[in-house]
């Protein structure tokens, strides 16, 4: 019971350190947010250092993600099947659309960015592959949430829509409708939702099974698109998926894990 405490307590402070609230923590600070004694986070720390998941600075006196950390993400993300499968086809859309397509897969409430690909104009969005967001208010979010089982959109919603941006839907009711629409139009719209200028649409991919595995993207500038982005993105995302579709039909790209339907994660 002992090692598994202190293995939990290692992963709470991995989990501190790639939440994207700050880049780097001091002692205090991760004692603080991890609810430990100042001893029990020092050894913690002090392991994770030696094992180079954290880098500790002397000078600042904080601790950072080390580069095994940095390892083990680009092996998870070289081991992704779907990655490997969409990045021909996210980059030919880049070019046909001139805006930036993303890729992300669900998990747990939230998205997690796996691949993205620049768009050609000199003013484009950019979305760093791992970052997550919440499946509620972006565009492949909304895409993989209009086919995730109930419990888990009644998770989200029981939990609170935060209003992110002025454009952010926070009614539970407004959210089922749109997602309802996405499953009529094979499409989700981000008006700027979780980032006031920055819009888009997004499409689900399925398996050769029916279960889902992600949802693509076209993202760009709000001054750019305007609110309503479908107007000049929708065509050019369909098209995409429905080749990317008949890709992953071929592939055996496993499908999103919906196990954890009420867990911390949840939006």
């Amino acid at each position: 019971m002992r090692m598994l405490k202190s293995l939990n307590h290692s992963l709470d402070m991995l989990e501190l350190f790639i939440s994207e609230k700050k880049r780097s923590y001091t002692l205090a600070e991760v004692t603080e947010a991890c609810g430990l004694t100042k001893a029990a986070t020092h050894t913690s720390l002090a392991n994770l250092v030696q094992r180079e998941y954290l880098h500790y600075d002397s000078v600042k006196r904080q601790y950072s993600l080390g580069l095994r950390t940095w390892e083990l993400g680009a092996r998870l993300l070289d081991s992704l099947d779907l990655r490997s499968v969409a990045l021909p086809v996210l980059t030919e859309l880049t070019q046909v659309a001139g805006e930036t397509a993303l890729l992300s897969r669900y998990t747990n409430g939230s998205i997690v960015y796996v691949e993205c690909v620049i768009g050609p104009a000199p003013v484009a969005t950019y979305t760093r592959l791992g970052a997550r967001a919440p499946a509620f208010c972006t565009a492949t979010g909304k895409a993989q949430l209009a086919y995730t089982p109930p419990p888990a959109l009644d998770g989200i919603c029981a939990a609170g829509l935060k209003p992110y941006t002025a454009y952010t839907i926070t009614d539970p009711s407004v959210l089922r409708a749109e997602l309802r629409e996405v499953r009529d139009t094979g499409y989700s719209v981000n008006k700027g939702e979780y980032g006031v200028d920055v819009v888009g649409v997004g499409a689900p991919l399925f398996n050769r099974d029916g279960q889902l595995v992600g949802g693509m993207g076209l993202s760009g500038p709000a001054y750019r698109l305007g609110r309503q982005p479908q107007a000049a993105l929708s065509e050019p995302l369909m098209k995409a998926a429905a080749t990317l579709q008949s890709a992953l039909a071929r592939s055996s790209v496993p499908g999103v894990s919906f196990e954890n339907l009420g867990g911390k994660d949840a939006v």
